[in-house]
């Protein structure tokens, strides 16, 4: 079973590394409006229906929303 662990902003900043994925699970006005360079955009609608085929499943993922209420639901 993966590792789920919460992180706070600054930890996940620190985190981006090679080998992390950072996917953002906001919806598209809001990634139009900013987003993290190197992210992939996949919103809640498309992580719950199981399209995750952008997500390499052998590296860690980061996922990052507004508020974090998204990206708990995603993870």
């Amino acid at each position: 079973m993966a590792m789920r662990e919460e992180l706070t902003t600054s930890e996940g900043v620190w985190a981006r590394r090679d080998d992390v994925q950072i996917v953002d699970v906001r919806e598209p006005y809001e990634w139009e409006a900013g987003r993290i360079e190197g992210s992939v955009h996949l919103p809640l609608a498309q992580v719950m229906s199981g399209r995750v085929d952008d997500i390499d499943p052998g590296r860690p993922v980061v996922l990052v929303c507004r508020s974090g209420n998204r990206s708990e639901l995603a993870a």
